[in-house]
């Protein structure tokens, strides 16, 4: 008797399309059709540039610092300053006291509206608005707060390097205006401008940091926001060089904005290099953003208490699924909800995340990206 006949399989046939199709469909275990062509269709998206966090922090900022400039601005009169100028050494104590309190104000609109606005962009930008007020306004808090404290000190040292740069341009003790000073004078007043509004930015992007209680984001939040003022704050006396004459009014709001501009620009940049693993919207109603997971565990869900706040999808619940961290490893959980979480098209209940896995929860579809170790 003559044995079974054999089934050859040959190269072509291994690798024919059909194959990886019909694998994804035994794979997925209720995925649904629309869910499954999307799997076997999407490509990766690029993080869209409106949902880079580089730019609207930066935007952010920019508009914050502006706003507290022009709040304060109108009473800050550039005829006073001029008086207290020609005045000199006989200047009056209540003039000097009215200029040092209406300058303190500035500052703190400034730095505060700044922190405000910082603090509120993420909650914006994923429409999760009650964050995006409560952030907000904690942002406003500690940046009020904090500018109380730093203020002096940070008034001492712009102070004292005001008075190196007149000294190192010959001035000695007779000070001046910015006219008088030398090459060398200049960029030493530039530095000192810079390093006075560096400790600012300590408080500038602490806001989300302590409403989602993350030291993570607080690291952020102080690296990019020092390195952003002391940026911002070397462009603000070039700029009002540039914009200089009757319209002061003018280079001080350039000047506070690109400090904003800087803070923001840098907590983002800061974010981004520092993070350790992230998730990417390619489909649903934020396709485009990127979100950094900061808490352990990250939830993601329909409610706006959700860490991850995925609306306008109603096979999305309230708390849908979680991410987990265990030391540099990540697993995601499904909360028992009804339409089930997919990771490659497979039903998990919890299941390690690895580099460049999607996942499906309703509608909406995430990679997920980790940094590579080493």
């Amino acid at each position: 008797m003559s044995g079974p006949e054999r089934i050859r399989i040959t190269h072509d046939d291994a690798y024919h399309p059909k194959v990886d199709e019909v694998l994804a469909k035994e794979g997925s275990f209720g995925m649904r059709p629309d869910q499954m062509a999307a799997m076997m269709n999407q490509g990766k998206k690029k993080v869209s540039f409106f949902y880079s966090s580089v730019f609207y922090t930066a935007v952010a900022g920019m508009l914050g610092a502006l706003a507290g400039w022009a709040l304060i601005e109108p009473y800050f009169g550039e005829e006073m300053i001029r008086d207290i100028i020609k005045q000199g050494p006989d200047v009056a104590g209540a003039d000097v006291l009215k200029l040092i309190v209406m300058a303190a104000l500035l500052d703190l609109s400034t730095v505060g509206l700044a922190a405000c606005f910082i603090g509120a962009i993420d909650g914006l930008v994923s429409r999760n608005w009650t964050r995006g007020l409560v952030t907000g306004l904690i942002g406003l808090g500690i940046g009020v707060g904090g500018a109380l404290v730093i203020m002096y000190p940070s008034g001492l040292l712009y102070n004292l390097m005001q008075h190196l740069a007149f000294v190192v341009s010959g001035r000695g003790e007779q000070g001046g205006e910015m006219a008088d000073l030398t090459a060398i004078g200049y960029v030493v007043h530039m530095v000192g401008r810079a390093a006075a509004w560096a400790p600012m930015g300590l408080v500038v992007g602490l806001g989300p940091a302590v409403a989602m209680r993350s030291k993570k984001l607080a690291f952020n939040g102080i690296v990019g926001g020092v390195l952003g003022s002391f940026l911002g704050g070397l462009l603000f006396d070039p700029m009002a060089s540039l914009l200089q004459g009757d319209e002061a009014w003018l280079s001080r709001g350039v000047g506070f904005a690109c400090v904003g501009l800087g803070a923001g620009a840098m907590i983002g940049l800061v974010e981004n290099l520092a993070k350790s693993a992230w998730l990417h919207v390619q489909a649903g109603a934020l396709a485009g953003k990127q979100f950094i997971l900061y808490k352990n565990p990250t939830v993601l869900g329909s409610s706006p208490k959700c860490e991850i706040y995925l609306f306008k999808d109603s096979a999305i619940e309230p708390k849908h699924a979680a991410i987990h961290t265990y030391g540099t490893r990540y697993e995601i959980e499904d909360l028992d909800s009804p339409a089930g979480t997919f990771v490659n098209g497979r039903k998990v209940t919890r299941q390690p995340l690895k580099n460049g896995d999607r996942i499906y929860l309703g509608e909406t579809v995430l990679d997920f990206s980790e940094k590579e170790s080493g």
